[in-house]
């Protein structure tokens, strides 16, 4: 599933948007990078991203809408109170376009708003002055769509996500394929705080599963190869290290202890390193190779914590082994942009400036 248009009316700082995601002749998404300054509105974009991956897994699966006497619990705010200063009505629209379904996808948040409005647009009927609305599946499509949501990834990281030193943290007695099945329950994250936790706990599954010296298979490759971008060192792995009885995640340079714990990473490292696992964890249950993994990552601010040159010079090649996820991001950062540039070219990504209007 890709996000195929996003138009904003009137919402908060929001006068007017429309961002038409480019793809490739393969059909592979372009990263969308949206810059501009404080108070433009990307932030308040990719949370309403956010919220239409709250509303669609919530019509997929049983666990997703919480329910509070009998009330339901939206991840965003609906009132008037989100409206440009000076308007009466306004609306967020979002297509996404899936093989799973016939036609787009749309979820709609509207204020004030009618059918009339938006039906050059949208084919939802609004029955509410205010509200929020998605498409209806048939039960077929449900099947075919739980199953994508399971197998892609689709999250949301906000600028104030963090990773704490591994050292802080409690240990870890469970991996995350434990966690997850093919029933109606969704065991993912839909928006990512802190995630070294569950990244440790996964990474540990792989290496316990399998030996280190002869695992070759795709997610194993997958997360050396996120490794040794972060470092920029092609003979790096992960490796299981036992110190006094206790088993950790340490980093070998061939066959020569490098790191005894990962937690030994600078902060930067350790927030990539983490950005990019995650692909590969929500993707797990797909088992194909990194070039393959589909999905759809949202991440404000990108180049948060970052020096310089991870971020004009790693970040982008980490986004460039994920060909096939869409990456929207925010960034206030030119060298990244610039770095962008350079890895991508000028028509390889989206670039995107939030104006004041």
């Amino acid at each position: 599933m890709y996000v195929k248009q996003i138009i904003i009316k009137n919402i908060g700082g929001i006068e007017s948007l429309e961002i038409n995601p480019s793809f490739t002749d393969e059909g592979k998404p372009r990263p969308v990078v949206i810059v501009g300054e404080n108070g433009r509105g990307k932030t308040l974009l990719l949370s309403n991203i956010m919220d239409s991956f709250y509303e669609i897994s919530s019509s997929l699966f049983d666990n997703i809408s919480k329910i509070n006497n009998l009330s339901r619990r939206f991840y965003k705010i609906n009132e008037s109170i989100n409206l440009k200063e000076g308007s009466k009505s306004g609306f967020t629209l979002i297509k996404y376009k899936s093989s799973k379904t016939k036609s787009h996808i749309e979820y709609i948040d509207y204020i004030n708003c009618n059918a009339n409005e938006i039906k050059d647009i949208c084919s939802l009927l609004l029955q509410t002055k205010i509200g929020k609305k998605i498409t209806e599946f048939t039960n077929n499509e449900i099947e075919k769509l739980r199953r994508e949501w399971l197998t892609q990834a689709h999250y949301y990281q906000p600028a104030y996500r963090y990773e704490e030193p591994f050292r802080e943290n409690s240990n870890f007695n469970s991996g995350f394929k434990d966690e997850i099945d093919y029933r109606e329950q969704y065991s993912k994250e839909l928006e990512i705080i802190t995630s070294l936790n569950k990244n440790h706990s996964y990474i540990m599954n792989i290496l316990d599963t399998t030996p280190y010296t002869d695992k070759k298979d795709d997610t194993w490759e997958a997360i050396n190869t996120i490794l040794r971008e972060v470092k920029q060192n092609k003979n790096l792995r992960f490796r299981i290290v036992t110190r006094n009885s206790n088993a950790q995640i340490g980093i070998y340079e061939n066959n020569r202890l490098l790191l005894s714990n990962i937690n030994q990473l600078s902060l930067g490292e350790l927030l990539l390193l983490n950005l990019f696992t995650n692909i590969v964890r929500h993707t797990d249950l797909s088992g194909k190779p990194i070039e393959l993994l589909e999905g759809i990552v949202v991440i404000d601010k990108i180049d948060a914590h970052l020096h310089d040159n991870l971020q004009s010079k790693i970040l982008p090649r980490l986004i460039k082994l994920f060909p096939k996820i869409q990456f929207i991001v925010t960034s206030h950062s030119s060298l990244f942009v610039l770095g962008m540039e350079r890895e991508f070219g000028n028509n390889g990504f989206d670039l995107i400036e939030m104006s004041n209007r």
